[in-house]
């Protein structure tokens, strides 16, 4: 690897990397007070999290009812509790747009990926519904959903993010 010294004497990819630590730490922090801010909005959000997923679940499923905060799906029973709320993706995603804030188009970008995180949010549910019944334990289909719908929703979102920053 090549790298040239600053104006410093500090090579350029030492300051690269120390800018990225401090980046993320910044972010983490961040989303730590963001998260804190809308925690108390998860108890509001069960309820449009039950509607929706089971909405959802209706359309992959045949038998679907809701019963206060539980979602039937078939024989398997799902309680819905604040924890399912995806607030701490919107902390998440919110944090990685104040980062690089650019008015208008940040703003844009957390318009698409508020509801798009929300949607994601509620059809891991049936997601989690349908690898319990292909044979997984609830927890293994519980952390599989989570990180199979949630890595690639992020990721394409700091892509939308950076192609909306990136306009013309």
């Amino acid at each position: 690897m090549v790298s040239k010294k600053n104006s410093n004497g500090v090579s350029n990819s030492v300051s690269l990397q120390k800018s990225a630590s401090v980046r993320f730490v910044i972010m983490i922090l961040i989303m730590a007070l963001v998260y804190l801010l809308l925690r108390p909005l998860e108890g509001h959000l069960v309820e449009p999290t039950i509607k929706l997923s089971s909405w959802i679940s209706g359309l992959i499923f045949e038998r679907v009812h809701v019963a206060g905060n539980c979602i039937f799906i078939e024989d398997v029973r799902v309680e819905v509790i604040e924890a399912c709320t995806p607030t701490i993706f919107w902390a998440l995603l919110f944090a990685y747009v104040v980062l690089d804030w650019n008015g208008k188009r940040s703003i844009a970008t957390l318009l698409i990926g508020i509801p798009a995180v929300f949607f994601i949010n509620a059809l891991r549910i049936p997601f989690i519904v349908l690898l319990f019944n292909l044979g997984m334990s609830f927890q293994t289909a519980h952390e599989l959903a989570e990180y199979a719908l949630f890595l690639p929703t992020m990721f394409l979102l700091v892509i939308l993010n950076t192609k909306i920053q990136n306009r013309s």
